[in-house]
């Protein structure tokens, strides 16, 4: 299973704040949702993100949403982490 985590959610480091952009979202509902716009496309990542049985795969087209996810992640979680995102010419 794979989740692309798209130009629609950003991660603004510098004040710790999730940024929607409506213009780069392709779900016409979660583009109505107004103010609700960041809680529904967090919500739709968080649902994606949970459905992989054996494994996830992740990639960011935003490297600061990258970035905040793995600092989240524990080295000793027992986690792999994979480095594609880091040279997409290993992505499979």
């Amino acid at each position: 299973m794979g989740v692309i985590f798209g130009l629609d959610l950003s991660y603004n480091p510098d004040n710790s704040q999730w940024v929607g952009d409506k213009t780069k979202s392709h779900d016409t509902v979660v583009k109505r949702s107004r103010e609700q716009f960041v809680d529904w496309v967090k919500n739709t990542y968080r649902v994606l993100l949970s459905r992989g049985m054996k494994d996830c795969y992740v990639y960011f087209m935003d490297k600061d949403p990258e970035r905040f996810f793995r600092s989240r992640i524990a080295a000793d979680s027992g986690m792999p982490l994979n480095r594609a995102a880091e040279d997409p010419a290993t992505y499979r």
